[in-house]
Parts: structure tokens; sequence; C-alpha cells
């Protein structure tokens, strides 16, 4: 198993510690579409504001990034390997660069987490005040109320994955990775509050969401500034639908400190906060 998040070549400068990196130039952080073809791989609608500071799209179509209605993409540096195409009061706050060179897959080699599925603890569905231990869930886990805890550690959650639904909903998730396989995946509706945070030390330092290679199964976060999602989200074959409403500056959905995924769809009015958190992988990035 790799014993660290390694994450090269994609924007062109060296991280160190998460401190180092905030005192010298700030957090190396961003977004990598990967799909290599696939029209609107990178899609934006409705009013949204998405604040991205750096965006790598794969996409060999002319409009491999697209926008609609009035969304802005709030992002300094935006490359991409076949064209964008924004259209009524859709735009983008920075020249897009058209053309560009493909990214490689930055945690390609990185070993997916391991368990043994004799220690199934099946699946739960929860609505009231509960606190969640760590291990495989074949069965995946629902939340529908109350105040969920997980308890540090890593939850691989197969079945219907996570799915965590409305406005009296508080799930509280500290140093915890999620990983979803077979038939797993996330789902973040109805306003509830939930809020991951990455493990600081270990194999998975850094990140907070980790999709099996071979699923295609999506991500689907709705929600508002009671979202938030801290850490490395990584889905290599499936599709991030991110929807919010933050309603002013400071006060937005916070999707990952830095994503990795096949296709993005961002729809929403307000802010959409994405590839921005605090927490990045321990190791170097760089980025091109």
């Amino acid at each position: 198993m790799k014993q660290l998040i390694t994450v090269i070549g994609i924007f062109g400068a060296t991280l160190g510690s998460m401190t180092t990196a905030m005192a010298d130039s700030g957090p190396q952080a961003g977004l990598v579409v990967l799909d290599p073809s696939e029209n609107g791989a990178f899609k934006l609608s409705g009013s949204a504001k998405a604040i991205v500071p750096r965006v790598r799209a794969n996409s060999s179509s002319a409009q491999g990034i697209s926008g609609s209605g009035t969304v802005v993409l709030d992002s300094p540096d935006v490359k991409t390997v076949g064209g964008a195409s924004f259209s009524g009061g859709a735009k983008c706050t920075s020249t897009v660069q058209t053309g560009a060179a493909a990214t490689s897959d930055p945690l390609a080699s990185m070993d997916a987490p391991t368990f043994n599925p004799n220690s199934d603890l099946g699946s739960l569905s929860l609505n009231s005040n509960t606190t969640v231990q760590p291990g495989y869930y074949s069965g995946g886990i629902s939340i529908s109320g109350g105040n969920i805890t997980f308890l540090p550690g890593v939850y691989v959650l197969d079945g219907i994955g996570l799915k965590v639904t409305n406005n009296s909903t508080t799930l509280n998730a500290q140093y915890v990775l999620l990983h979803f396989r077979g038939t797993g995946k996330l789902t973040i509706d109805g306003g509830a509050a939930v809020h991951v945070t990455a493990p600081t030390s270990g194999p998975y330092s850094g990140m907070s969401i980790f999709y099996d290679r071979a699923s295609t199964k999506p991500a689907t976060l709705s929600g508002d500034s009671g979202v938030s999602v801290d850490g490395v989200i990584y889905l290599p074959g499936g599709k991030l639908k991110v929807t919010g409403s933050g309603s002013a500056a400071g006060d937005a959905p916070m999707i990952g400190s830095f994503v990795i995924a096949d296709m993005v769809e961002v729809n929403g009015i307000g802010e959409i906060i994405i590839g921005s958190g605090p927490t990045l992988p321990t190791a170097d990035i760089l980025f091109d």
C-alpha cells in the first residue's frame, strides 16, 4: 500500500505541509476532470457562482467545459484539452486556456483501502442520535434524522453507500475516509447538515472520499452552508454532482480541498466552493 497520497504534475508549485503552504503561497488546491471526450465533462448551469482555484479538464470536446444560464466559473487558472462554451449570461472570470495537455489521474497508483469481508457490519438505518463505528458496511448506511457522529477511521460502504437526508439531520465525521465500492455511492440531500474532515495521519492522510476505480456511480451533494467536505474527493470513474444555495460570500457549501472526478456537474444559486478546503495530502503536490 502506498503510505502517503502523492499528487504529482498537476498545478506547478511544490506544496509541503499545509502550514508551510499557507505561509508561502497558499494551498495548491483545485479540480481535475478526467473524462477524455464528453461534451460538458465539466458542466455548469443555473445562477451559481462556482469558486474553483484551478481547473484541469481532459475532454477533447469543443464543449468539454460548458456553462449556461447566468452561472459564473470564478477561477483564475482554467486549462482544457478541448474547448469551453459559455452561453447566455454564463461566463468564466479568466481566459480559458484551450488545447492544453491532458492531466493524468494523479492518484492512479494509489491502493484502495482493504477490508475483511468476514467482519461485515451489515447496514444501518438511523433517525436518532447515534455514534457509528468505522468498518465494512455491505448494505451501506442511511441517515434520515438525529445527530450522527462517525468515529475516526475508514468506512467501507457498499449497498446504498451513504445516504443522508432530512433537514433535521446532522452528520459529523471527523478524521474519516469514506470508501465506496460495488453499488455504494454518496447522496446528501434534503437540507441535511454534513461535515466531513479527512484523516491527518496514516496512509490516507488528507483524503475524505475514495470511490473504487471500477465504480461509475455518482456522488451527489446538495445543500447550502450546512455541507462541508474537507480533504481530497476521488471518484475517477463517476460524476460529482453538486447543487448549492450559499446565500452570500462566506456562506456556501464547501466541496473538497482537491477534487478528482471523471465528470463534474454544478447547478444551483449563490456560491459553491470546490477544491478550496484547508486540508491537503501530506505529500508534495505539484501543479503544472
